[in-house]
């Protein structure tokens, strides 16, 4: 007795399942890939921002006192090169630009802060800001070191 042998394959029916099971866990993962993503951002930014200010508070025991200059976006200041590691502040993980302000004006005093600044006119993100002040402040844009000053500028204050 022989057996007749069949060519056994997948149906067009079995193969589309497979891909719309594929195609909905994609479509599942894609919010939880997005927060990672932008939480990854926020904690890049706020070590950053924690550089800078240990930087700053470093050029300020040795030299006396903060800098009066006022810094230009996207520069770090000429004399902080000895207390940082190279840093290009052309931009930040959160968008916009570093910036050093000598006074910055928060909590009703004047204060030195580096901050991030929107450019271009490309609004930054006040959830990722939001993100930011959680890790390195208390969590309030409105009080605390880590503050916004205005729509697209969020300082962290060096001086308490």
């Amino acid at each position: 007795m022989q057996k007749h042998m069949k060519n056994r394959g997948f149906t067009l029916v079995e193969i589309m399942i497979v891909v719309a099971i594929i195609g909905l866990l994609a479509a599942m993962s894609m919010p939880a890939l997005a927060k990672s993503r932008k939480t990854s951002r926020a904690v890049a930014a706020a070590k950053d921002l924690r550089t800078f200010y240990d930087a700053f508070q470093q050029y300020a025991m040795a030299s006396g006192g903060f800098s009066n200059d006022p810094g230009i976006p996207g520069e770090i200041p000429a004399y902080l090169t000895n207390y940082t590691v190279s840093k290009v502040w052309t931009s930040t993980p959160a968008g916009g630009q570093y910036y050093y302000k000598s006074t910055c004006f928060g909590a009703l005093d004047s204060r030195p802060a580096v901050g991030i600044v929107s450019v271009g006119g490309k609004a930054l993100s006040s959830e990722l800001m939001q993100i930011i002040d959680e890790r390195i402040d208390n969590g309030d844009l409105a009080s605390g070191m880590f503050v916004r000053l205005s729509v697209n500028a969020y300082y962290f204050m060096l001086d308490k």
